[in-house]
């Protein structure tokens, strides 16, 4: 049976999310659920999820920590979350509002799915992103002998980045809502939460 790895660029997918519908939010997103859905019936080993702290929101920041939570608890498979810096981005005009950006975190990525390809750890990497920086890893992998499946949104992955990889998964909008939570997990108890699938 094909052993399965799967790396997440975790800010690529969350504007994957919004692309597909504005308020979709990956806090409530069941990755656990789509997670088995990309590996199909293979042996899923381990998931890599690349991610920064949300410290300058701390509704934002406490949403996060469930999230994250909630993957560092699931018991079918590791799922290992790395965190990266993020940096805030001065407004380059007077009264253009400040923006963050998680730094070196396709590095992060891509040095984690090369080493775990040479340590033979895996058969069948999956990535889910859409940046074509993360090209030099995937052909590396391919020398390594390892298959490298790629998981995107349409209109923003990396056409370069597609041919590279053995196989292409677009997420559309009916595989999102799929893979919603029904319920929104809270640090204590648990809350019914409606989520709008038009």
């Amino acid at each position: 049976m094909e052993r399965v790895a799967i790396f997440v660029d975790a800010e690529n997918f969350h504007y994957g999310l919004k692309s597909i519908r504005k308020w979709y939010s990956d806090f409530y997103f069941d990755f656990e659920k789509f997670w088995k859905y990309v590996a199909k019936k293979r042996k899923l080993i381990k998931v890599w999820y690349v991610t920064a702290p949300l410290k300058g929101n701390q509704s934002l920041n406490h949403d996060q920590q469930i999230m994250l939570s909630r993957m560092r608890n699931i018991k079918n498979f590791e799922c290992k979350v790395v965190l990266c810096k993020r940096q805030e981005i001065p407004p380059k005009f007077d009264g253009m509002d400040s923006r963050y950006k998680i730094k070196q975190d396709d590095v992060a990525l891509a040095v984690e799915m090369v080493h775990e390809a040479t340590k033979n750890n895996y058969d069948v990497a999956v990535l889910i992103s859409s940046d074509g920086d993360m090209m030099p890893a995937v052909e590396r992998i391919k020398e390594l002998g390892k298959k490298v499946e790629l998981v995107g949104f349409p209109n923003r992955t990396s056409t370069s980045l597609i041919n590279s990889c053995h196989s292409y998964k677009p997420m559309n909008k009916k595989i999102v809502n799929k893979h919603f939570l029904r319920l929104q997990p809270t640090l204590g108890d648990v809350a019914e939460i409606r989520l709008n699938s038009k």
